[in-house]
């Protein structure tokens, strides 16, 4: 049996996805094949562009019959993707063995991540900056938002900004704020409030105000706004590893680990 906290952040992951997409102006969201679904936003930067499992596999002919759907389904796509699997939604039997069957089929190894909840925040471990906090809503902040993700995760500014600028990704259900300093956004946190849960995405700091409380400080401001906002709901996320530990701290807890498979190519 799949434990149940693992089904319900594998389809977390793909409910906030399937958010943006929907409102990707090129976006789509489809089901290509038995147990697969794609999500893209079609942008350049690839976690914009992501698959997903959305059952358990059975067995090795299975998972094979699912990885070779992937790129089917990618044929036609320009931009890089990734394929995002929780090893606990394969077989005891395979998970050692996964990676290797995925690289075989072209899909090697990218990063993990990890989905992680939380009832209620943890008291802060140490004094948060005392900052001004700017919701976005226009398209100055939109490309802010682009612009603190690209430095952070090194990407190119445009892969960034193209990724949040139009409009229609911020609709009421979407709480982004910029933690401005000096007149200068550093950090960013967006939630999407959905039925279930307020869901943390686009967390990212400026590289030079990184470990300063700045990403902790706006993420706390933007889940306060939304549970003031639509109630208080049980908070989830997709944590990189370099994310995680904070996430911890504020009282987030590991419910489910997920490993994401790189293709440059459609």
């Amino acid at each position: 049996m799949i434990d149940s906290r693992v089904l319900e952040s594998n389809q977390l992951f793909i409910d906030a996805w399937s958010f943006w997409a929907e409102r990707s102006p090129d976006g789509s969201v489809s089901r290509p094949a038995p147990g697969v679904v794609a999500r893209w936003m079609n942008h350049a930067w690839p976690i914009c562009n992501l698959m997903f499992f959305d059952t358990p596999v059975d067995d090795e002919v299975d998972l094979v019959a699912r990885l070779r759907a992937t790129f089917a389904c990618a044929s036609g796509l320009k931009h890089g993707w990734l394929l995002f699997v929780s090893p606990d939604m394969l077989p005891p039997e395979l998970r050692e063995r996964a990676p290797e069957i995925f690289a075989q089929q072209g899909l090697p190894h990218a990063e993990p991540m990890t989905g992680m909840v939380a009832d209620s925040f943890a008291v802060p471990q140490h004094e948060l900056p005392n900052v001004e906090y700017a919701r976005v809503r226009d398209e100055h902040a939109r490309r802010s938002v682009g612009t603190v993700n690209a430095e952070a995760y090194g990407i190119p500014n445009e892969w960034g900004i193209e990724a949040v600028s139009y409009p229609s990704m911020w609709p009421d259900a979407a709480f982004g704020y910029l933690a401005i300093v000096d007149g200068r956004a550093v950090s960013t946190a967006t939630v999407v409030s959905f039925e279930s849960c307020h869901y943390v995405g686009l967390v990212a700091t400026l590289p030079a105000y990184q470990q300063r409380g700045y990403g902790e400080a706006v993420m706390r401001h933007a889940l306060e706004q939304a549970a003031l906002a639509k109630g208080p709901k049980r908070m989830a996320l997709h944590a990189t590893e370099a994310g995680k530990s904070l996430y911890a701290t504020m009282g987030f807890r590991e419910v489910a680990p997920f490993i994401g498979h790189y293709a440059s190519e459609g």
